[in-house]
């Protein structure tokens, strides 16, 4: 293959061709079964590596060197387990402990004092939980098994129905 000249670094990250550069696959935390150094926006950076030959910005890269870095998408989590999260949800929900594990305070409070909403409320949130709709006050995702039953709901366009896709 022969020199690739001048081409601009944004070339790099727009282009799909695995001939042109090798991008790192992100590293996953053994604990929390995520990327590691994943972002409260839900992005990763890793590195990438230009292919041999290839000369961008006046730079003649090897296949080794990092050209640049490109941001993939990552499910940022905290400490907020799923199963845990569940159980509490099964059995302490009529008090409100699931709400409180998850920092909804005011609202655990009043599920609390109301036995659960008169029960009604407790069977909705329990739903809610487990098809993991109601999500950790902080903005962070559950923290599940990395090939475990992460759910992506898609969202409602003209009319038609919400579909459910399992990973």
């Amino acid at each position: 293959m022969g020199t690739i000249r001048n081409l601009p670094s944004s070339f790099f990250n727009k282009v799909t061709a695995y001939k042109f550069r090798m991008c790192n696959i992100p590293v996953i935390d053994s604990v929390k079964q995520n990327e590691i150094n994943c972002t409260k926006n839900g992005l990763v950076e890793v590195e990438c590596f230009p292919a041999n030959n290839i000369i961008c910005e006046n730079k003649v890269f090897d296949g080794n060197t990092v050209g640049f870095y490109r941001h993939l998408q990552c499910r940022y989590v905290t400490s907020y387990n799923y199963q845990t999260t569940v159980l509490l949800s099964i059995f302490f929900g009529i008090f409100g402990i699931d709400r409180f594990y998850l920092g909804y305070y005011s609202i655990g409070l009043l599920k609390a004092c109301t036995f659960g909403y008169m029960f009604i409320g407790y069977l909705v949130e329990m739903l809610l939980i487990i098809t993991q709709y109601l999500e950790p006050a902080d903005g962070s995702k559950y923290i599940i098994d990395y090939y475990g039953q992460i759910l992506y709901p898609t969202n409602i366009y003209n009319n038609r129905t919400v579909n459910v896709s399992f990973v």
